[in-house]
């Protein structure tokens, strides 16, 4: 794993800029916002198997949603392996299908850590190993509101500079937890991977840990 915290929650790692052209468009972008729903809790994290459940948790104002979400997040990215190998076995270009399994491994291999401030501070940390390729590392620092929060799902809204010093806003959706200690972001791929309902789910931190404490995010469950 190659993200650690100090005893503060500062995060002491870098963030992606740049996730190849499978997370470029941004997980900063987000689609239409998830239906109301939570995958199954009895499912390995890779399975993203959905269910009909309605989530219990139910923000009552956004000062609530914006407590429940400061702290320190930890989590990768997951798709829908039988939508997945569906497409792949499903009569499209033999390049078409290449392009489809490297977009595919480049986003499995999606590692976040995120830290929110109640006070409105927002660093994210992303690693990205693009097929074939090294890893890829960098670093965003922004600041984060709650603009909007129904159910359990929460909209956020974050602001940075770019290359040039100007600012630019962009909104995210999460899905949270009964719990309130997992959240899904959903991310917008700008390729076929999108019909595999691209997600990064992050598992909140509660204490301090080096890289040797790190959980292994592969035996992580679904949120509840």
């Amino acid at each position: 794993m190659f993200v650690s915290f100090s005893g503060s929650f500062t995060l002491q790692c870098c963030v992606i800029l740049s996730i190849a052209l499978v997370v470029a468009p941004g997980c900063g972008k987000p689609k239409t916002a998830p239906s109301q729903t939570t995958p199954k809790s009895n499912a390995p994290l890779e399975s993203h198997a959905p269910s009909g459940d309605t989530a219990s948790i139910q923000f009552r104002s956004i000062d609530e949603a914006r407590t429940s979400l400061a702290g320190v997040w930890l989590g990768k990215a997951v798709i829908n392996q039988q939508t997945l190998q569906s497409l792949l076995t499903s009569r499209i270009d033999p390049s078409q299908r290449q392009a489809l399994r490297r977009d595919a491994q480049t986003f499995a291999s999606t590692q976040m850590a995120m830290q929110l401030d109640i006070n409105g501070a927002k660093e994210t940390a992303v690693e990205v190993t693009p097929a074939g390729g090294n890893p890829i590392q960098g670093q965003t620092i922004a600041r984060w509101n709650v603009i909007q929060a129904q159910g359990n799902q929460v909209i956020i809204e974050s602001m940075q500079a770019d290359e040039y010093g100007r600012p630019v806003t962009s909104r995210t959706t999460y899905t949270v937890s009964p719990d309130r200690n997992r959240i899904v972001m959903q991310a917008n791929v700008g390729s076929d991977l999108s019909q595999c309902e691209p997600l990064i789910y992050l598992d909140r931190q509660t204490e301090p840990q080096r890289v040797a404490e790190m959980p292994d995010m592969d035996s992580h469950r679904v949120m509840r």
